[in-house]
């Protein structure tokens, strides 16, 4: 999904996507399995071992593509072409176009801070779709996109986020949860209210993208979406009630808030989802932490323009 994934050996197994599970169209649909490598990319094909056909009208073009190195360079920053560099990004609030740092129209990535902004979209290809995302900030930033689910599978289209790197891209260490006292994150946001989408923090636990690792996610806002695999309990965390879902073996973890309720800003503790679920044998003691993302998953806005944006965040820890 990031800015750093790069070509591996597994990228045939990733040529032939797998279609997502649905209901139907109107109710949204669940997230692909992570149990194969094929699944894998359907749901993360620009995960570090997978690496899709391009799409013309989608995929980033050869100056923002990842390079083989593991670690991000200036080379893979955004060009001059779809940035405004001579504006100075706003601390927070609204995003305006006049005050961002980068417009993308196209699937590209840029540091903002301590912070990594990412247009970050896949699996477009025989949809209508188009993105515009513009960063101002790390937490001040938006999304305008137009998609459909022609196909009525619920395919999560783009995951346009900002997000705080844990991971050591020279070393690949990462630091073990147990060593962290705190670790909160504040985040604000409004949407548009139509179609099919969530807005998510994506947390990538036992290193990023790969076989081995650990998705959470904590869904603060849910319309028409079903996370993937069964519901395996309920919790309150941060103040909030939260269904949680898991599957491939807790590969996969989501909580969404319950009876399909709206959390548009607040503080998580992120530290106590991390120990519930080492309580409840869902996660290893000795979990290392790689990656923080807040942003939205897009499945459809009915085909019409619509604008999400993002005017707090921010991840702390001691």
């Amino acid at each position: 999904m990031k800015h750093f994934r790069m070509l591996c050996a597994l990228a045939l197994g990733c040529l032939t996507l797998v279609a997502v599970g649905a209901a139907n169209a109107n109710v949204g649909g669940k997230y692909a399995t992570v149990s194969s490598s094929s699944a894998f990319c359907t749901r993360h094909p620009h995960a570090k071992r997978c690496q899709p056909t391009p799409d013309a009208t989608a995929s980033p073009t050869a100056t923002s593509s990842p390079t083989a190195t593991t670690s991000p360079t200036a080379t893979s920053s955004p060009t001059a072409t779809s940035t405004s560099s001579t504006a100075t990004p706003s601390s927070s609030g609204t995003c305006q176009d006049t005050d961002a740092q980068y417009i993308w129209n196209d699937w590209q990535s840029g540091p903002v801070g301590d912070y990594y902004a990412d247009a970050d979209w896949w699996a477009t290809s025989g949809y209508s779709f188009a993105q515009k995302t513009v960063i101002c900030d790390y937490n001040s930033w938006y999304v305008q996109a137009t998609a459909d689910n022609s196909k009525g599978d619920g395919a999560v289209k783009s995951y346009p986020n900002v997000h705080r790197d844990f991971h050591n891209w020279s070393t690949g260490a990462e630091p073990q949860i147990s060593s962290f006292n705190t670790m909160t994150s504040q985040f604000a946001h409004t949407s548009p209210g139509v179609g099919i989408y969530d807005v998510a923090y994506d947390i990538w636990l036992n290193g990023i993208a790969d076989s081995g690792s650990t998705e959470v996610m904590i869904w603060t806002d849910n319309r028409n979406q079903v996370p993937n695999g069964s519901k395996v309990g309920q919790v309150t965390l941060s103040g909030h009630t939260w269904d949680v879902w898991s599957s491939n073996s807790n590969h996969y973890i989501a909580f969404v808030p319950v009876n399909g309720a709206s959390i548009t800003s607040g503080t998580l503790d992120l530290l106590g989802f991390f120990k519930y679920l080492m309580s409840n044998g869902r996660l290893s003691a000795n979990s290392t932490v790689g990656q923080v993302d807040y942003g939205v998953e897009v499945v459809s806005t009915d085909g019409k323009p619509a604008r999400w944006d993002f005017t707090n965040f921010n991840v702390s820890s001691s």
